[in-house]
């Protein structure tokens, strides 16, 4: 696991952690600002998402604060991790202003007393607290025959929890929407300053397609490490030859070429760990899910192309789901030609000869890529029924030395002549 650590904390380290983070709250303020900045969205929905987050801080809904502003967030279809992250303005350090402007405020609407610390009365966590321990005796009385008694949960909704979420209304909207209005032109004006320092996908996809390139691949990934969504917009708009969008099996992914409806799509497994996709999918495992995932795709007018090892089960069970494409994966083959095991090497390559075979027959598309260079190329085009190769990283390394034009060209006629 990537993010697992290898030392437990103890639970005090735990404690100390949140009222005092690593590095200071200053620190913590500036990583969630870094983060709100490079998000992958427009800067719209990422503000819209800090105007959930913002807003939330002022609700009494202690411990659901992630789960109400992700609810607000997909409500204005704003950028639910932006709202996640913007809940951290609500923290040990303002809980308390937060809970006395948002009380003193409710009560004044409502036209009841409030009731200050410092006159007698308990603090806002103690009667939360106070409210929690409540509410966990009735549910255990409930199962133990014990006596049950409502009567302290309802004097706190009256006189914290509703003046609370009513009072919180107001300043909640306040701080959020200048949140909005403040957050949206700096990440605006972040996002256009960072383009610059960027390679630009649309212009290497415009190169390729004049160097002779059939069509273009670009994989948006669920953590978008590489591309972006805007990249897959402007990719389309520019381009007049055909889009392959390779994509996880996920619901968001799904919606985005609903939207987008891309010439192909590709179904790619996907792992956070991994720093590309390394193998093919396990149809065969899923195979209902997979079904009734691609058919609205399909409806769309979406080729669906199924990423695959070269497996006569994973290709039956493609071409049972109705998937019009596979794309047979040639890393193992490339890989045992780098690490010079030319038997193991030749025997992968028979593998996906008779592969490509039995997809044909099937009446399945065939492809083929992963891994692919000058080198390994050329068997791999020469199978007769493999009518496209989707080569990527290759390219763009080679085109450090050559030109990514020339890579282009250098491999198209390798492939062209492996062909004839």
């Amino acid at each position: 696991m990537v993010f697992k650590r290898r030392d437990r904390r103890s639970l005090i380290d735990i404690l100390m952690r949140f009222f005092w983070p690593k590095g200071g709250w200053k620190r913590a303020f500036h990583y969630v600002q870094y983060r709100l900045r490079r998000l992958p969205d427009s800067s719209q929905k990422i503000s819209r998402g800090i105007w959930a987050g913002l807003f939330t801080t002022f609700t009494p809904f202690y411990g659901l604060h992630f789960i109400t502003a992700a609810i607000i967030a997909r409500l204005l279809k704003g950028n639910i991790l932006a709202a996640l992250l913007a809940t951290f303005f609500g923290n040990p350090l303002t809980y308390v202003p937060i809970g006395v402007i948002s009380l003193k405020t409710g009560h004044f609407f409502l036209g009841t007393d409030y009731v200050p610390t410092e006159e007698g009365g308990k603090s806002i966590l103690e009667k939360f607290l106070d409210a929690g321990a409540d509410l966990q005796q009735n549910i255990l009385a409930s199962f133990n025959s014990g006596e049950t008694d409502w009567s302290r949960l309802e004097i706190f909704y009256r006189e914290v929890f509703f003046p609370y979420m009513i009072g919180g209304i107001l300043p909640g909207l306040i701080l959020a929407s200048l949140g909005y209005y403040l957050s949206e032109p700096i990440i605006r004006a972040y996002q256009n300053r960072r383009k610059g320092f960027l390679p630009d996908p649309v212009r290497a996809a415009l190169i390729s397609q004049e160097a002779g390139a059939d069509g273009i691949t670009a994989h948006l990934r669920e953590d978008r490490r590489h591309i972006v969504d805007q990249d897959i917009a402007s990719i389309i708009e520019a381009i007049n030859i055909p889009l392959n969008f390779e994509m996880a099996a996920t619901d968001e992914m799904q919606k985005i070429a609903l939207n987008h409806t891309p010439h192909a799509v590709c179904i790619v497994p996907e792992k956070r760990e991994e720093r590309t996709t390394e193998g093919g999918l396990d149809v065969v495992k899923d195979e209902y899910n997979l079904a009734q995932y691609i058919t609205p795709l399909r409806e769309k007018g979406c080729r669906v192309s199924i990423f695959l090892a070269a497996d006569e089960k994973q290709i039956r069970a493609a071409s049972r789901i109705g998937a019009q494409v596979v794309e047979l994966h040639t890393g193992a083959y490339c890989d045992l030609h780098y690490e010079k095991k030319f038997e193991e090497r030749n025997a992968e390559l028979s593998r996906l000869t008779e592969m490509a075979s039995l997809a044909h027959s099937l009446g399945l598309e065939v492809h083929a890529g992963h891994g692919l260079t000058f080198e390994t190329v050329s068997p791999i085009a020469e199978l007769p029924e493999v009518v496209e190769l989707n080569i990527g990283h290759f390219l763009i390394g080679e085109s450090i030395f050559l030109g990514l034009r020339e890579a282009i060209i250098k491999m198209r006629e390798l492939m062209d002549k492996a062909r004839l």
